[in-house]
């Protein structure tokens, strides 16, 4: 049983208050997201298995989206393992609630804990590179930086994992050492999406300005939506971690930390980003699953990276639409 005097310096009841709220309503915020995400999920699946053509990169989407869901799921049991642990196992007092909200329970626990969290943002971005990657026709060059920046998140993920195994968490380390390791890959996680975003756009926006004849306006426009619904969601899924980010690197202490609003909100940004990471792939795979027409007549189309579209290439020397079927 811990008491005032147990502490290291003197820590407001207030502030125990507030943190033990935040990390109960914090896991109840995560319940709920978990319980959309896995009717995204459930409902991508269904329709990308029902309306796109069998392909590799099918395959590749699925999977990715699939191994995100699940670590997603990962996170989640792991937050209701440490609601047991915090208020069944060191719920003598309220001051031990407070030390185990912030210690996080066994060192492997929370090195999986760790690892599960960082991985979700290589995953999301290694399948967006993927994406670009075939979008630029397997240009390699393309994707040199892009692939950089996964490399180090990569490196990033294994430090995290690996801190709390060398030097077991703290009510002084788990803090800093949490934050600071993964507010860096959040920061080139949202390097690597802006990037990756913008490559992609680019690419489908030269496309979509080619001399279309025929049913060039058709393609015109189903181009010009694939862009807004790759920007649109990884728009939101940028800011949210670039906000998580901010918050991550301002600098604190043990002593200033537990008196500011960052703790709590950082409880409840921990949660949001995992699911926003999870999403937005998820949502982006659903939108162009949606926007693909369930028709038994299959019209000459290009696929990129499973976003398909009819490829018009301007016309021949007697005034006919030149089409192509191209599979990358």
């Amino acid at each position: 049983m811990s008491t005032e005097s147990d502490s290291p310096f003197f820590i407001p009841q207030n502030i125990q208050i507030a943190a033990i709220s935040g990390n109960l309503n914090a896991v109840l915020v995560s319940t709920l997201l978990t319980g959309f995400y896995s009717v995204v999920y459930l409902g991508t699946m269904y329709l990308y298995i029902s309306r796109m053509p069998t392909s590799q990169g099918k395959i590749v989407i699925l999977s990715a989206i699939s191994l995100l869901y699940a670590l997603c799921l990962v996170q989640q049991a792991i937050q209701w393992y440490y609601i047991n642990l915090i208020l069944i196992f060191n719920g003598d007092t309220r001051l031990d609630i407070f030390f185990a909200v912030l210690e996080r329970g066994s060192v492997a626990v929370y090195a999986v804990f760790q690892f599960s969290f960082c991985f979700i943002f290589v995953v999301s971005d290694a399948l967006l590179i993927w994406r670009c990657y075939h979008v630029w026709g397997k240009s390699f060059k393309i994707i040199i930086l892009p692939l950089a920046l996964i490399l180090g998140e990569m490196g990033l993920s294994l430090a995290v994992t690996l801190v709390p195994v060398v030097k077991p968490p703290t009510f002084t380390s788990s803090i800093s050492s949490f934050k600071n390791l993964t507010s860096i890959q959040t920061l080139v996680s949202f390097g690597t999406t802006a990037i990756c975003t913008f490559l992609i756009g680019l690419k489908i926006h030269k496309a979509s300005h080619q001399n279309f004849t025929g049913n060039g306006i058709r393609s015109t426009k189903r181009l010009g939506h694939i862009i807004k619904i790759i920007v649109e969601s990884a728009a939101v899924y940028s800011l949210v971690t670039l906000v998580y980010a901010i918050q991550g690197i301002i600098p604190f202490s043990p002593e200033t930390i537990v008196e500011s609003p960052l703790l709590v909100e950082g409880l409840y940004m921990q949660v949001i980003i995992v699911a926003v990471a999870g999403l937005a792939p998820t949502v982006i795979a659903a939108r162009i699953a949606l926007s693909t027409p369930k028709s038994t007549f299959r019209e000459p189309t290009t696929r990129i990276s499973d976003m398909i579209f009819p490829n018009i290439q301007g016309t021949n020397s007697g005034g006919t639409a030149v089409i192509t079927n191209i599979r990358c």
